[in-house]
């Protein structure tokens, strides 16, 4: 009768619990997120809306955004972004201030983005 190695047996032991723990770890980690924790949410002055999109500036009051033209919105604005709007894009006015929740943001100045969904922010 031919006996087994312990040390071989052990290995085999101590290497199963890390074996489960590395599936399990990376199930975790590339497993689908959901949509809404991918979310960014941008808030600001509408400066300018189109038949598809807006555009949002920060770090501008309205009085500033109604005054100024295109070229200096962008300059003085701290931040700007080109949204699409998909739906009642007809409710937004130039001047509200608006938060819209979007899940891709394309870098560039302005950034370009679409809308999951707006919200017009009452005074």
């Amino acid at each position: 009768m031919k006996r087994k190695n312990p040390i071989v047996f052990l290995l085999i032991l101590a290497c199963v619990p890390f074996g489960l723990f590395l599936v399990f770890y990376l199930f975790l980690g590339f497993s689908p997120r959901d949509e809404e924790d991918l979310q960014t949410t941008l808030e600001g002055v509408v400066a300018e809306v189109t038949e598809e999109n807006v555009l949002l500036v920060e770090g501008l009051s309205v009085d500033e955004v109604l005054e100024l033209d295109d070229e200096a919105l962008l300059e003085e604005a701290t931040g700007a972004h080109r949204v699409t709007i998909t739906e009642n894009i007809d409710d937004i006015e130039i001047g509200m201030e608006i938060i819209v929740w979007v899940t891709t943001i394309a870098e560039s100045y302005p950034t370009q983005s679409t809308a999951e969904d707006f919200e017009v922010q009452e005074d």
